[in-house]
């Protein structure tokens, strides 16, 4: 396993994104997947990849079936414009999780946690379990919430690589490339695991992997 991330997250630092991102691709030969919520910001990880790669890696979207009928739309026209998406879901309906709850569940609960393993991490775990990815990009940026503002470039958590070519972008410097690049934008995007603040974390990072993996000298 690789024991020097320190060191070489100070020479991603220096790299733009698409430098970062094809410097993680020569590494893992394309073993790689992405994510998206189909949230805001939400077009810029596939255009980045678009032009750091030659193939087309798959995006995952977990479905946890409460998102407004705006998400919806704006991941099909992703899919439209050729993002590889790849849609998992819980086995259960949205009525039935309700059935189970009443309603969502207070955030830091248990019964939220449990709310989060059957809406998030289940899926996207069983995403994990059918493409065994080695890397994982990820569009967070340090300035949406708490718990992302010290992340690095690159971390190593549950068997897989996490990448964030955009960690230190602001918010400014993500709504200009969206603008300078014609994207478009989900404004009306909300996240219900998110709380309403949408400040809060859903955990995908800590929960989910490739559980009962191993590293196998990569980088």
């Amino acid at each position: 396993m690789l024991t020097d991330l320190p060191a070489i997250n100070q020479i991603l630092k220096k790299m733009t994104p698409i430098e970062r991102i094809q410097w993680a691709n020569e590494k893992v030969s394309g073993n790689m997947i992405t994510t998206t919520s189909g949230g805001k910001t939400s077009r810029i990880i596939p255009d980045l990849l678009n032009k750091a790669l030659k193939e087309k890696i798959p995006t995952i979207f977990v479905d946890t079936g409460f998102y407004s009928k705006d998400t919806y739309n704006f991941v099909k026209k992703m899919k439209d414009a050729g993002v590889d998406i790849h849609c998992y879901g819980s086995n259960m309906s949205p009525w039935l999780i309700e059935s189970m709850f009443g309603k969502i569940p207070k955030h830091g609960s248990e019964e939220f946690d449990a709310f989060l393993k059957i809406v998030k991490h289940d899926p996207l775990n069983n995403a994990f379990r059918k493409l065994k990815p080695k890397l994982w990009i990820r569009g967070i940026m340090h300035y949406q919430t708490d718990k992302r503002k010290d992340k690095d470039i690159l971390e190593y958590k549950n068997n897989i690589y996490h990448l964030h070519p955009i960690i230190d972008w602001d918010q400014e410097t993500a709504l200009k490339y969206i603008r300078d690049n014609k994207l478009p934008i989900n404004e009306k995007h909300y996240d219900m695991t998110k709380g309403k603040s949408q400040k809060f974390e859903c955990n995908i990072g800590d929960h989910c992997g490739v559980h009962g993996g191993d590293d196998d000298g990569v980088f």
